[in-house]
């Protein structure tokens, strides 16, 4: 239901390239003049989403496309699924009479038919591509049941198996003729898809918005599974997760202890097992200070992981010839930017 959003609200820019709004969901560009941007909006009351009870959709807002729809360019919407999720799911994906139905609301700011692509990624690769179209500004409820095929594979594993793609543009590059919809057939990279009309892209300023998406066992779209924010969030937080000093001089949760005078390590308790070892990611240097015991606060020089744990991962704060070996240390911002730490696991 787009409710998590721990990067931000909004992305511009470069930064608007990945993961950089809505937890789970990428959108990714290629070839482009201009920066597409990320947004999480809100659904408008009196629409039929919002008396579904959907407050926030996930928006993609295309920039100026000055020299057409290149044969290369593309501008994509992806989830990605673990492999042990599908595999333990319930779903006989090797049997074309069982299926997995896939429901969500979108809503264009130009009308146009667009394309979907279901990918399984455990080898061999196959690909189901289908359409659908939309009105201009008005939501639409998508259904498409999706049969089994005799040729999927999903591993037991915590590997990317299952990657959902709306394409909002492809160029001809990786589209064609070959591409039949509603069909599995082995991956080609040169035709994932029929040929994408260009009219969304080609238009400054377009905007496409998606909220409610479900995935589910069986050839019947069921209600949506709503669930509070709370469930949500911790779900997302598998994959990525953002510890924020929200005020000034407070205190990252994690306890470190200086294992010589060259700086401090600290041990972070994530709030849920994540997928796999993250790597990290933080704001700037001088959004933190070490405090040890001695009484030294200093600016870290370096930020790294020095053990990786889906649970506890360990940080390395350094400061040459600052703290004495033993002391205990804390974490904290020393200024009331909102300095992070993020713990990055996603597929």
């Amino acid at each position: 239901a787009m409710q998590v959003a721990q990067r931000a609200t909004s992305a511009t820019g470069v930064t608007a390239n990945g993961y950089a709004t809505v937890d789970r969901f990428t959108a990714t560009q290629t070839g482009t003049d201009d920066y597409i941007e990320q947004h999480q909006v809100d659904v408008s009351s009196g629409t039929t989403p919002y008396t579904s009870g959907f407050r926030k959709a996930f928006q993609v807002k295309n920039g100026n496309q000055t020299s057409g729809a290149g044969a290369g360019d593309y501008i994509k919407v992806v989830n990605k699924l673990e492999a042990q999720d599908i595999a333990n799911s319930g779903w006989d994906y090797t049997s074309a009479s069982s299926f997995i139905t896939l429901s969500y609301w979108v809503k264009s700011s130009v009308a146009q038919t667009f394309f979907v692509r279901i990918t399984s990624l455990d080898s061999p690769v196959y690909n189901f591509p289908f359409s659908y179209t939309v009105s201009a500004n008005t939501w639409t409820k998508v259904t498409k049941a999706i049969p089994g095929n005799s040729n999927l594979v999903f591993n037991n594993d915590n590997g990317v198996g299952l990657d959902i793609e709306w394409t909002l543009f492809r160029g001809t590059n990786t589209t064609g003729s070959g591409a039949t919809l509603d069909t599995w057939a082995a991956y080609d990279s040169s035709q994932r898809q029929p040929d994408n009309t260009s009219t969304w892209y080609t238009t400054n300023d377009a905007t496409w918005e998606i909220t409610g998406v479900q995935l589910e066992v069986g050839s019947v779209a069921t209600p949506f599974e709503h669930r509070s924010y709370g469930e949500q969030e911790i779900r997302c937080q598998r994959y990525y997760y953002r510890q924020s000093a929200e005020h000034q001089y407070m205190r990252y949760d994690c306890s470190g202890q200086c294992p010589s005078a060259n700086g401090a390590q600290f041990v972070f308790s994530l709030p849920v097992r994540q997928r796999a070892n993250a790597t990290i990611g933080y704001s700037a240097l001088t959004d933190f200070y070490i405090y040890a015991s001695n009484l030294q606060s200093k600016t870290p020089t370096a930020i790294t992981l020095s053990a990786g744990s889906t649970k506890s991962p360990m940080l390395s704060f350094d400061k040459s010839s600052t703290f004495s070996a033993g002391a205990g240390a804390h974490l904290t911002t020393p200024n009331s930017q909102q300095g992070y730490i993020e713990f990055i696991a996603e597929l």
